[in-house]
C-alpha cells in the first residue's frame, strides 16, 4: 500500500496537470463568448423575428 510520501508524490503532479487544463479550457471558453458577443454586436437580430422565421421554415418543410 502507499504511504502519504508517494500519495503526495504521484498525485499533486497530477491535480497540477488537471488545474492547468482546466485554466485553458475556461480561457478557451471565455475567448469564444467574447467572439460570440462581438459578432452579436457587429449583427444584431431581433430574436423574435429569427424564431418566427424558423417557425416559418418548419411549417413549410411539413406542408410543402
Amino acid at each position: 500500500m502507499l504511504d502519504a510520501t508517494w500519495t503526495l508524490i504521484l498525485g499533486l503532479p497530477i491535480i497540477a496537470i488537471l488545474l492547468v487544463m482546466v485554466f485553458r479550457r475556461a480561457r478557451a471558453v471565455s475567448q469564444r463568448i467574447g467572439e460570440v458577443r462581438e459578432e452579436m454586436a457587429r449583427n444584431p437580430q431581433d430574436p423574435y423575428r429569427a424564431l418566427a422565421e424558423l417557425m416559418a421554415e418548419k411549417s413549410g418543410d411539413k406542408h410543402g
